[in-house]
């Protein structure tokens, strides 16, 4: 009964975080996609760190924290930035349905990453699993991309941009995976740690966001960018929201609520998908998460959920959603480390980069 309350929560979570990470990237828009990235940032560092500290007050469960290099955290600090300036420049212009099967191409980038770094090797059946969600993924978008459905926000730079960002996903994901088979690393320690860095090395991305594809802002707008993307998450009606050089809309008083909600949502989720691991097994874990794909999906089309950010029905992304659901059960079905009872490194790191 426990296990099953975990994972109907972290399906519920998972929904709720992959709703709003798309009304947030909407809110923002192109302009503000820096402000909003350190921002929610910055949210997940408090959450990550009231957990620490609350087990270094309380418990033993830290007393080995001095015997990792701080450069390690660094390294993955620099990816999950990358990853996350990637997905938030990529997100205001990729619908949200869309994202949700994008966002399963980590799957094949980590086990890129792992075949070399980590000398894993894989079955035909897991590599059968992997070519499903990729023609999965194509089947439900290239059509969208070709003859546009009215009423969707895509564009093709964006959806690649978006895309991209499952690279130094993936190989941050591989090097954690790295590290806690190395060492005895506590999780929320690491969280508190890359997230803290993250907020300080994501500022060598900035030159990046002058280059039209990646919002056009020059540098020079930096601290306005700052003053009115904070007006905006006070929910200022009188902020324009920007989509590249085109105005789209005027901040609302619901961005702080969203924000918060896409921040605490994503965090809880990844807390959540551990103690589904350590109570029940990976596979409940993966259970959830394929249950996820599809509700994640369908709540994009809702108008209750959406407002007037609702996604219009496509029978092309239903059915490519079919095929990655496939996919992605295929290879984590035959994925022996995704099936034994308790796998730490397999999902240790899960909550890290959920929430950006």
């Amino acid at each position: 009964v426990k296990v099953a309350i975990l994972v109907v929560l972290m399906i519920v979570f998972g929904v709720v975080s992959a709703v709003t990470r798309k009304l947030v990237y909407n809110a923002f828009g192109t302009k503000y996609v820096f402000f909003r990235q350190e921002l929610t940032n910055l949210l997940y560092d408090i959450w990550a760190t009231v957990i620490v500290l609350y087990k270094l007050a309380f418990t033993n469960h830290l007393s080995n924290i001095r015997e990792f290099p701080i450069w390690k955290f660094a390294i993955l600090a620099g990816l999950d930035g990358f990853s996350d300036f990637l997905g938030s420049v990529g997100g205001v212009n990729t619908p949200g349905e869309w994202q949700v099967i994008l966002s399963q191409f980590l799957i094949p980038a980590t086990a890129f990453f792992s075949f070399f770094i980590l000398k894993m090797r894989y079955t035909w059946k897991q590599a059968l699993g992997v070519t499903i969600l990729i023609g999965g993924a194509v089947f439900a978008i290239v059509p969208g991309l070709v003859t546009p459905t009215k009423g969707q926000r895509a564009v093709w730079y964006s959806v690649l941009i978006f895309t991209s960002s499952n690279i130094p996903g993936g190989l941050s994901f591989t090097i954690k995976d790295l590290y806690f088979k190395k060492a005895n690393i506590d999780v929320f320690w690491l969280t508190c740690m890359v997230s803290w860095m993250q907020v300080f090395l994501s500022w060598g991305f900035v030159p990046l966001l002058s280059i039209p594809s990646f919002g056009g802002v020059a540098l020079k707008q930096i601290p306005e960018v700052f003053h009115d993307g904070f007006l905006c998450l006070m929910g200022d009606t009188a902020i324009k929201v920007y989509n590249n050089a085109e105005v789209v809309g005027n901040c609302s008083y619901w961005v702080p609520i969203v924000t918060f909600s896409f921040s605490l949502s994503g965090f809880i989720s990844g807390i959540l998908g551990l103690y589904v691991v350590s109570e029940g097994s990976a596979v409940f874990y993966v259970v959830a998460q394929a249950i996820i794909l599809p509700l994640a999906n369908i709540a994009f089309q809702l108008p209750f959920l959406m407002g007037k950010e609702v996604e219009p029905f496509s029978w092309w992304n239903l059915g490519g959603l079919l095929f990655v659901v496939c996919g992605f059960s295929v290879y984590s079905y035959f994925s022996p480390e995704l099936i034994e009872k308790k796998q730490p490194q397999s999902s240790a790191y899960e909550p890290i980069n959920s929430t950006q």
